[in-house]
């Protein structure tokens, strides 16, 4: 082991990963994912008490480099205690329609829109949620959070590698593409006077369902390409919910009337 090994994981906290063209998957759960879904890992650092796991796991054909939890702390420059970690090659993701049309077949299709969700914390759990509850995929503005951002991966359990995701540049360009293919697009809002609960409202058969940005929900421009909004019931004098959470509540009914 060298120093040309150790790079990828050097002070993970400040490191642009995405410039290097690489992601870093942390934990064992997550890097199982990882080799299960095909990735191209560079290499895996962990404690030696997973050195054999993984050993096994990869089929001894990844670099597997084993150091003690306190120098892989040392390194990394955060309080590192999950175990392992995993450097891959990033992989490219797909233009919107094509990843619209690889699903094509299915006479219905349920997909998320995310056109500026930034905190990857939030971003990680609405792809697992979206992938816990058999949706067909996730669309990413540019101003999203990096989904192959170590925390994304983590908080979506790996969950990233199991479920079609593309980006899109032109917002409006975006919602074209979504009524060729005859979308509904549906905004979820806090409020809007045409806004429907989520409780009556009946999936169509082709659904594209908007989050907005945490603090700042669904852009004017997204909300007039909108066909229905969706608001859920809130008591006790709630007015909001995390984006995440929300998500999984309107997802959840979605895919369960």
């Amino acid at each position: 082991m060298n120093e040309k090994d150790l790079e990828y994981y050097a002070d993970l906290k400040n490191n642009d990963d995405k410039s290097k063209g690489i992601f870093i998957g942390e934990g064992r759960y997550v890097i199982e994912r990882m080799i299960q879904s095909g990735c191209d890992i560079l290499s895996i650092l962990c404690t030696p008490g997973y050195a054999e796991f993984f050993k096994k796991l990869s089929g001894d054909k990844i670099q597997l480099l084993v150091m003690q939890e306190s120098e892989i702390k040392a390194i990394t420059g955060f309080n590192f205690h999950r175990g392992a970690l995993a450097a891959a090659v990033r992989r490219q993701f797909p233009y919107p329609e094509e990843m619209i049309k690889t699903s094509d077949g299915k006479m219905d299709k349920t997909l998320v829109i995310c056109p500026s969700i930034t905190d990857p914390k939030n971003l990680g759990a609405i792809i697992r949620t979206s992938a816990a509850l058999g949706l067909d995929g996730i669309l990413l503005g540019i101003k999203s959070a990096d989904p192959l951002s170590r925390i994304s991966i983590r908080c979506s359990m790996g969950n990233v590698f199991s479920i079609p995701m593309a980006y899109f540049d032109d917002d409006r360009q975006m919602a074209d593409v979504l009524k060729k293919f005859n979308f509904n697009i549906a905004g979820t809002v806090l409020h809007h006077e045409k806004s429907v609960s989520i409780n009556e409202y009946k999936r169509k058969p082709l659904e594209a369902i908007v989050f907005g940005h945490e603090d700042e929900g669904i852009s004017g421009k997204w909300q007039s390409f909108c066909d229905q909004f969706l608001t859920i019931p809130m008591q006790n004098r709630a007015d909001s919910l995390n984006v995440s959470v929300a998500a999984g509540i309107i997802l959840w009914k979605l895919t369960n009337n």
